[in-house]
């Protein structure tokens, strides 16, 4: 009798030391995701402060108007709007390939001859790629507390900006900007390319070569769901496209559309919309993508373009 009761006791400690280690695994796990989004809540409370709050807001707001740049006129029309305008800067492109000034804000610091000259002699062409600050002499810093503004490199172009508060920006907005910056770039020399292209007829293949390029080179890898896909335009240049966009770990954006016509207009205007829906935050928000794509294609001026999607 002792030995049973002895085993009946046994069981039913063995039996309670694995509920309190389940009831333990269960409580860590429940406690890591209360963390996790506590953190990740706090972050994005603290990102919404400082970068679409105060001086920043600046930076935060000329980021958002280069995603739907397509041209050098659109970035000088946002360089007025937002950095002269709103922010009160000084700002200055040069192509330091050609030695060439794109852009400089008018009666302003950057306008001055002797302002450009020796920013060119400071900065030659080959200077290395990415943002660098500039104190008040126009000498490189390496610290953005005495910076008096700062210029953004990227192939052969280089776009300086003076504020007087350039020192209150938070520093992690300058590699988004930068991002933006040679995204911008890589986008209108595209552009440029394909109405190059397209005014010689034997360049054809080029502008469907460049055309494909907008495409997925790759179907990416997603849990439980095979994509694959076939391309084979009726001429060199369609406008029809594709893309699978993952958005999370259970939601994927699946992306099919035509645009009206063929040639040149057609392949700028896939490109468009591909990029507009690429660079969205926010992929769940259909009818945010359409407005958005909708304004991106009336922003172009094509006459009697559109896209079904």
């Amino acid at each position: 009798m002792v030995s049973i009761a002895n085993m009946v006791s046994t069981k039913q400690l063995s039996s309670f030391r694995l509920f309190l280690s389940i009831f333990a695994f269960v409580a860590f796990i429940v406690l890591s995701m209360l963390v996790f989004h506590f953190r990740k809540n706090l972050y994005n409370k603290i990102e919404t402060t400082s970068l679409h709050m105060g001086e920043t807001s600046i930076l935060t707001d000329f980021i958002h108007r280069l995603r739907f740049c397509y041209s050098l006129d659109d970035l000088y029309e946002a360089i007025s709007d937002v950095l002269e305008q709103k922010g009160d800067c000084s700002v200055l492109l040069i192509d330091t390939n050609r030695n060439y000034i794109l852009y400089n804000s008018p009666s302003r610091l950057t306008s001055r001859p002797d302002v450009v000259e020796r920013l060119g002699m400071n900065y030659p062409d080959g200077w290395a790629e990415g943002v660098h600050f500039m104190d008040d002499n126009m000498g490189i810093t390496l610290d953005p507390s005495e910076a008096r503004g700062f210029f953004l490199c990227f192939n052969h172009h280089h776009l300086y900006v003076f504020c007087r508060y350039t020192k209150l920006f938070d520093r992690v907005i300058y590699d988004s900007l930068l991002e933006e910056f040679t995204r911008f770039l890589t986008r209108a020399v595209t552009i440029a390319n394909l109405s190059e292209i397209s005014s010689l007829s034997q360049e054809w293949q080029q502008l469907a070569d460049t055309q494909r390029s907008f495409l997925p080179l790759e179907m990416p890898k997603i849990d439980k769901l095979a994509v694959a896909a076939y391309f084979r335009p009726l001429v060199n240049v369609s406008g029809d496209y594709y893309s699978v966009l993952p958005i999370d770990d259970h939601k994927t954006l699946l992306m099919l559309g035509d645009v009206s016509g063929k040639g040149l207009a057609a392949a700028l205007v896939m490109g468009l919309v591909m990029n507009t829906v690429k660079i969205l935050e926010n992929k769940e928000d259909l009818p945010a993508m359409i407005r958005a794509v909708d304004k991106a294609i009336k922003g172009m001026k094509l006459q009697d373009k559109y896209t079904v999607l």
